[in-house]
């Protein structure tokens, strides 16, 4: 009598069936990465920014002079006549007062003023006191 080997591998049936599976998975997840992606990208802008207040600050007391810091919704944000950093499609990123921007002097000071950045969807909002040139920590913003 002739042994039969055990056959291995995969149905054509079972193979559809996970590719099915899989298809639904992706297509309920796939809107929640893209959510969590917009995040991620509103929360670097919002780092950027912060680091850019304190670079401006510190260039200010160590060249002893008055930096600017601007923000503009077409041209980007950052020092008065460095180059601009852009930030991603879809985040805004607006100084009040927007007139002038934010004055650090010489001494550590600042005009004051604030940062806010926004994606549409949520914001995040960097005040910078007038009196003593502190940057504060980002804040988000509630609806």
């Amino acid at each position: 009598m002739r042994r039969l080997r055990p056959l291995h591998g995969f149905t054509l049936i079972e193979l559809l069936l996970v590719l099915t599976i899989t298809a639904a998975v992706l297509t309920v997840a796939a809107p929640a990465f893209y959510r969590a992606l917009d995040g991620i990208r509103l929360r670097d802008t919002t780092l950027q920014v912060s680091a850019a207040l304190r670079t401006a600050r510190a260039r200010a007391i160590d060249e002893r002079s008055t930096v600017h810091f601007v923000a503009d919704r077409d041209t980007g944000f950052g020092m008065a006549g460095t180059e601009p950093r852009i930030p991603p499609a879809g985040v805004k990123v607006t100084v009040s007062p927007a007139q002038q921007g934010i004055r650090f002097l010489a001494d550590g000071t600042s005009s004051g003023g604030k940062v806010m950045i926004d994606d549409g969807n949520h914001s995040y909002r960097i005040e910078v006191a007038p009196i003593t040139g502190q940057i504060g920590e980002p804040r988000e913003e509630l609806p």
